[in-house]
């Protein structure tokens, strides 16, 4: 299989660096940026490089697609058009009608087309829903979720398009379902869009609240799950490894540390996003976050940005 990643910035090298830890599974990889200063990063990897789609398309059967959120829509349209395999870094379009025009023309073709929503091969919320299910922590109730990115700047996208397709990922793979009620506060402190923002959804008998940042000093990614029975407390510790906290309400109300886990090889989850697109396309099934499962979410992504 010939591969080419059109977006040759922070998200695209570190998805060059995983699937050159995958090499068995393709026999070509070049990159596509617009910026040519990025050349001179491709030459690193000993890979080809293209300034434009277009010229790299002709030589690969696969794209993998790590442009800015306004951009997916039309470079996923491009490669369908061009019959190319699609991967795309969330979300697959800002635009709910977008989405299903990119689904149904992938599904006319019978080309893949996944997006990349990494935290569904995470080891450590696999491990958290499991537990969830087991009723660990009894019913859930609330969920926080915090999401710091410091010094963002991208004139044409916001804090909520950039990072709650993360958080909405997990809550439908939890729930299932749309929010009930949308309520969404933000700020513009730094940027031309809004760059800090919190999102709070309804769910029923559960209600989250998305903390969205560019701009705080300090980078966080943490979760606190709060059910009948007692909290999950699930923290990045570093890029390798996250920590699960599982406290649980005593006679009294107070909560107390029960466990305590670290999950290591977190490096390795994006290799499973790409081993399931790769492995989709050879054995021509679904993949787990194929376009059309990601579509709820995405409705529920446009109502919240028609919001703002």
């Amino acid at each position: 299989m010939k591969i080419a990643v059109i977006g040759f910035g922070y998200w695209g090298e570190i998805l060059v660096k995983s699937l050159l830890g995958l090499k068995n599974s393709y026999s070509y990889l070049c990159v596509v940026d617009i910026d040519t200063t990025k050349k001179k990063e491709a030459r690193k990897y000993k890979l080809d490089f293209f300034k434009d789609a277009n010229s790299a398309l002709p030589r690969v059967e696969s794209v993998i697609i790590a442009t800015p959120e306004h951009t997916h829509y039309e470079i996923v349209k491009l490669c369908l058009l061009k019959k190319k395999q699609v991967l795309v870094e969330k979300p697959l379009s800002l635009k709910f009608r977008q989405a299903k025009e990119l689904v149904d023309l992938s599904e006319k073709s019978s080309l893949t087309l996944m997006v990349d929503s990494t935290f569904l091969f995470d080891k450590s919320f696999l491990s958290i829903k499991e537990k969830i299910k087991k009723g660990e922590i009894g019913k859930l109730t609330r969920i926080d979720s915090f999401r710091f990115s410091p010094n963002i700047s991208r004139p044409k996208d916001n804090v909520v398009s950039d990072l709650l397709p993360h958080d909405l990922s997990l809550f439908y793979s939890l729930f299932k379902k749309h929010p009930k009620k949308i309520k969404v506060d933000y700020q513009a402190l730094k940027n031309k869009h809004w760059d800090n923002a919190c999102v709070k959804l309804d769910y029923g008998a559960t209600k989250t609240y998305s903390h969205l940042s560019w701009t705080a000093p300090n980078a966080r990614r943490e979760m606190i799950i709060y059910g009948s029975k007692g909290v999950f407390l699930w923290t990045k510790k570093d890029e390798f490894k996250d920590k699960i906290s599982t406290f649980k309400y005593e006679k009294d109300s107070k909560l107390n540390l029960k466990d305590s886990m670290e999950i290591g090889d977190k490096d390795k989850t994006l290799q499973s996003v790409l081993t399931e697109f790769l492995g989709s396309i050879n054995l021509k099934k679904e993949p787990k976050s194929s376009g059309r499962a990601t579509l709820t979410q995405i409705k529920t992504l446009e109502k919240i940005l028609d919001k703002i």
